[in-house]
């Protein structure tokens, strides 16, 4: 970048990178919200999250202030399995936070509650992508504060997606960015991370019951083949509320999609719009048409 070798950087570089690129002269960062989220999914086969309390209490010890703050500066604040920028997501439920109190009165209610020291929780985190450490790290101390011990470990994604594929060899937490979102509304993420169609791949490790797997299918096929927007939307809701109480995930960030570009002799409208706070299309790919793009060929080196 700095050699103005390279006009547009992917999205998976570490925050410092990011900084550092923006201090170049001529370069800026673009900050894309589409609808992605952060998931921090949980095996639910494997115990002790097999336990839907000892999840809760997971998830109620999870810092998430910290994560957008430290960590994630340029997100947005969670309150469900939906991005904010997807049709569909409830503006009315709480954000997500962190509870002390309620995790421990989960965890007390948990059957591994007297056996933690047997029951050690593996997070794993994507080595491609820096950020996901400091995340893994910061659940790893927040859990500690319930007497949760969590062994964070470091995966290339190919090892990740291999892993995805059995209840026994996925880890007890997966990470995965959903950032490529197929159809711009709700329904998009819920049936990518949740319907038993991508069962044993990266974007559904959750291994639920057949039980529970077969009615969220259910309830996905209900709100997807339902025509009138209000009422899928409504669907969506209600089953974004369920999705909470099944306790399947830590929803730790909205996360935007960041790259760096050279604003000083690439126009790209989609950044530009991005920046003034307008509108973008979120559908995947879109905003690296590169047919609107242009560059100012007096300003090039």
């Amino acid at each position: 970048m700095n050699r103005k070798e390279l006009e547009i950087t992917d999205e998976w570089q570490p925050t410092e990178n990011y900084k550092a690129m923006e201090e170049i002269p001529g370069v800026d960062v673009a900050y894309f919200l589409a609808g992605g989220v952060l998931y921090l999914s949980f095996n639910t086969a494997k115990p002790p999250l097999d336990d839907v309390h000892f999840r809760r209490a997971l998830i109620y010890s999870f810092d998430y202030k910290t994560c957008h703050e430290k960590i994630y500066p340029e997100a947005k604040r969670t309150n469900s399995p939906i991005g904010s920028a997807l049709p569909g997501w409830d503006p009315t439920m709480p954000l997500l936070e962190r509870d002390l109190e309620k995790a421990k009165a989960e965890l007390a209610q948990s059957p591994y509650a007297d056996k933690l020291d047997q029951y050690p929780v593996e997070f794993a985190w994507v080595s491609e992508v820096p950020d996901e450490e400091k995340v893994a790290l910061l659940m790893q101390s927040n859990a500690a504060d319930i007497g949760i011990k969590i062994e964070v470990t470091k995966n290339p994604w190919l090892t990740m997606v291999d892993r995805a594929a059995s209840a026994e060899s996925c880890p007890h937490i997966f990470t995965e960015i959903k950032t490529s979102i197929p159809y711009p509304e709700a329904g998009a993420l819920l049936e990518e991370g949740y319907h038993s169609a991508g069962r044993g791949t990266f974007a559904n490790v959750h291994w639920f019951t057949d039980e529970i797997q077969s009615e969220l299918d259910q309830l996905l096929a209900d709100a997807l083949g339902t025509m009138d927007n209000n009422e899928r939307y409504a669907k969506y809701k209600a089953l974004s509320q369920k999705l909470i109480d099944l306790a399947p995930d830590i929803w730790a960030v909205e996360l935007p999609q960041r790259h760096a570009y050279h604003a000083d002799y690439l126009i790209w409208p989609d950044a530009d719009a991005a920046k003034a706070g307008g509108k973008i299309n979120i559908m995947p790919g879109h905003r690296m048409y590169f047919k609107n793009m242009k560059f100012i060929p007096e300003k090039m080196p």
